[in-house]
């Protein structure tokens, strides 16, 4: 009698054949790319709004520039028309207040834009490190040895118990 005979078939464990495995290992491998994707995509996002956060700061900080400039033309032009009028003291206040204003605005893109880091996708180095890991440890086979004796042993002393 042939060992196959002794055991019927639903105690025989099936081994998976080469396309099956193949097959598996593609299935999986589609799963963790798109996984990938979709962080790479969250990250790329981040990235995308601090960028569009300090070009709207930028605008602002050239338009109140503009103004800014625009100002200190008035203010050069009522300068030479009055000398010690009280209309200077007005423009004066008001390139002040533009002035701040583009400065705190300028501070404010060049701090989004530091914050920045083009090439940096930590999340997604993260994952793409484990996920090496994992396919390193899985093309390793297994140590035959103790372990699977002591788990037999175990097995059989808690059925005889």
């Amino acid at each position: 009698m042939r060992n196959a005979d002794r055991f019927p078939e639903s105690e025989r464990a099936p081994k998976a054949g080469i396309f099956a495995r193949l097959r598996d290992a593609w299935e999986a491998t589609q799963r963790l790319v798109s996984t990938r994707a979709e962080i790479f995509q969250e990250e790329v996002s981040e990235k995308g709004s601090l960028l569009a956060r300090a070009a709207v700061a930028i605008g602002i900080a050239l338009v109140l520039g503009w103004l800014a400039l625009l100002l200190f033309t008035a203010l050069a032009a009522a300068l030479l028309v009055n000398l010690l009028g009280s209309l200077w003291a007005g423009l004066l206040a008001a390139l002040g207040i533009y002035l701040v204003a583009a400065s705190v605005a300028g501070f404010l893109a060049w701090k989004s834009f530091s914050r920045i880091r083009p090439f940096a996708f930590p999340a997604t180095q993260d994952g793409l490190r484990e996920d090496w890991s994992a396919i390193r440890d899985s093309l390793r086979t297994p140590p035959r040895g103790p372990e699977e004796e002591s788990d037999l042993e175990e097995r059989f002393r808690s059925g005889s118990e």
